[in-house]
């Protein structure tokens, strides 16, 4: 028989994996400009349905997430990736064309089954494509693309929502770019690039139920910036909507920043720290928010937080990295997308419920800064017990 083919990952192997990535968080974000001209074009529809077309397709991802990660680990990752891509750039692409909301709310769904194998296949693929050194920096860049991915992608919605409502839907055409790069570019890792630390079926049960747990609590954290942010300043200042942008930009570039300083720093600092030191940093922006009366106070808020949603997110995914072997690397991370986008999805309602008990925004970013304070210390404690590698 004839010796497997080793196959080594080129340039652009990475490339299209990190051109994936970038479209992980953009389930909702590219169309949510769009919902006030959705709602005027089905006027007779409950806002709350109007809604779904950007909260659908992260509940689809937590319904989806670890099956779909299960289906990766049986038949290959990139036999999934590849599907995968061309499932959200049909379902997404096709919002261009419906014009029945049922249709649309069906399509949604579906974009969020394609983000669901795009999210467990892209970093079981880097996991086991790139090793040690390398394998942390890949992650880095992988975490500052998704981010990025959000923040040029939820621009151009709003660009193209100037046009109408369809045309933001033809954002998701980048899926079909990125389908065809993966085809030339991907293939099943070989063996050779397993790093064998952990036996073919062994994983890390108690690491990844930390990680799972604080993926779901930094999403809620990420999610109450842009949907509240704006709101917040208008009350508290005569700052433009404009200023709104760049504050939000600031954050966005700051949480990329630290992604790609997360080598760097993992160097001389234990990763196990570097989640609280994460955590931390989101505490300290938020409850800054009690004296935030002005845009250079809330600027320093906001870029806090960016910095600790950057270490934090790079720490967790480069944690699970280590914790599991290459056979089940597609449903830990399955599990861990489910777990991102029921943080996602339940932000909403997280949110609301402060802002409930609290009596105003500001005190619902003071709160949710105790919330990361106390997850900084639990943090702190319990995943140097846990995390072993």
């Amino acid at each position: 028989m004839a010796p497997e083919k080793v196959f080594i990952p080129t340039k652009l192997t990475m490339l299209t994996i990190l051109f994936a990535s970038t479209l992980i968080l953009m389930g909702g974000a590219a169309v949510a400009p769009a919902l006030p001209q959705i709602q005027a074009a089905f006027p007779d529809v409950d806002p709350m349905i109007i809604d779904m077309v950007v909260t659908l397709p992260p509940l689809a991802i937590a319904v989806t997430g670890l099956m779909i990660g299960l289906m990766a680990d049986r038949f290959g990752k990139v036999k999934v990736l590849i599907p995968s891509l061309l499932i959200f750039g049909i379902a997404g692409t096709s919002g261009f064309f419906i014009d029945d909301i049922w249709l649309l709310l069906v399509s949604r769904f579906f974009v969020g089954v394609g983000i669901a194998g795009i999210l467990s296949c892209c970093t079981a693929l880097i996991t086991e494509y790139y090793q040690g050194s390398q394998r942390v920096k890949i992650l880095g860049y992988q975490t500052a693309a998704m981010g990025l991915g959000v923040l040029i992608l939820e621009t151009g919605g709003g660009i193209l929502a100037e046009y109408g409502w369809h045309q933001p839907f033809l954002i998701y055409t980048l899926g079909f770019l990125i389908f065809f790069m993966g085809i030339v570019s991907l293939r099943e890792p070989s063996k050779e690039h397993f790093d064998g630390q952990m036996g073919s079926d062994k994983f890390n049960k108690k690491a990844i139920i930390v990680c799972y747990a604080a993926a779901f609590i930094l999403m809620v954290i990420l999610f109450c910036i842009p949907t509240k942010l704006a709101t917040f300043v208008a009350e508290t200042t005569d700052a433009s909507s404009t200023m709104t942008g760049i504050l939000l930009g600031l954050n966005g570039v700051l949480n990329s920043a630290m992604c790609l300083a997360y080598r760097r720093i993992s160097m001389s600092i234990p990763r196990y720290y570097i989640l609280s030191i994460g955590f931390l940093l989101m505490a300290g922006g938020l409850i800054m928010f009690q004296i935030a009366n002005d845009v250079p106070t809330i600027l320093l808020c906001t870029c806090l937080i960016g910095m600790g949603i950057g270490l934090g997110t790079t720490t967790i995914i480069n944690t699970l990295s280590t914790n599991v072997s290459p056979s089940k690397s597609g449903a830990i991370m399955g599990g861990y997308g489910t777990a991102l986008n029921l943080g996602q999805f339940s932000a909403t309602f997280v949110i609301a419920a402060l802002i409930t008990m609290s009596g105003s925004l500001r005190g619902m970013y003071v709160s949710m800064g105790f919330i990361a304070l106390i997850a900084a210390i639990i943090f702190f404690i319990a995943l140097p017990k846990v995390d072993k590698n």
